[in-house]
């Protein structure tokens, strides 16, 4: 099944999705694009959707920015 967070495979008869708790991702590379930007309308969307499921999203990156 496809879903705007990929995709979810069943699991002892239980959507993988429903598993899931929190979303981590890279900035650098994944998250923003070459232009240190990001889709802020479609990032708000997901977002939103993922409040609702009472997920969470974590922005997460190895640089250091100080």
């Amino acid at each position: 099944m496809h879903t705007p967070f990929g995709f979810c495979t069943p699991l002892k008869g239980k959507r993988l999705d429903c598993m899931i708790k929190l979303i981590a991702t890279d900035m650098d590379g994944a998250f923003l694009t070459d232009a240190n930007d990001y889709d802020r309308q479609r990032f708000a969307h997901v977002f939103e959707a993922l409040q609702v499921q009472g997920k969470r999203f974590v922005a997460i990156s190895g640089n250091q920015y100080y």
